[in-house]
């Protein structure tokens, strides 16, 4: 919940923040990313380029990421989701076992409505991180939020 509360604050202060050098830390530039979009199409940050962009990292049957992913959605994307400069997005980083199916269940389960991404393991090492986590990358393309514990804590 207190993870929750500092993204949120967080995303009210990324969109006015000068921009730095790329790297994987708060305040470097956000490695690109592009993965499978459930539903079609690609999760591609370039896409929100000049946008607040909101990503929670999850495993598809993580009990923690299921505990928490609704309020993702109730906290995060029903506040901010109608602001054009702002964009939340869940990408499911357990690549052995995301499919379409388990992705659509991981959403039915947590009534998330914002876009959801598979096959993302990558993300792990391209940000240094892993599932259970939220990042905050602000307007500017710079990473000013990266949770280092479990969201659920």
């Amino acid at each position: 919940m207190k993870t929750i509360l500092l993204a949120s604050t967080l995303l009210l202060g990324a969109i006015a923040v000068a921009p730095t050098a790329e790297a994987q830390n708060v305040g470097d530039a956000a490695p690109a990313f592009s993965y499978p979009a459930l539903g079609g199409g690609q999760i591609s940050l370039a896409d929100h380029s000049g946008k607040v962009v909101f990503v929670f990292l999850f495993g598809n049957t993580c009990p923690f990421c299921l505990a928490i992913g609704n309020q993702t959605e109730s906290e995060i994307n029903a506040v901010f989701g109608s602001n054009p400069s702002f964009q939340a997005v869940g990408l499911d980083l357990w690549t052995s076992s995301s499919t379409t199916a388990s992705v659509t269940s991981f959403r039915n389960r947590t009534g998330i409505t914002y876009p959801l991404g598979l096959q993302a393991g990558g993300m792990a090492s391209l940000y240094g991180t892993t599932y259970d986590r939220l990042l905050v990358i602000g307007a500017d393309g710079t990473i000013r939020y990266k949770g280092s514990s479990n969201v659920s804590s």
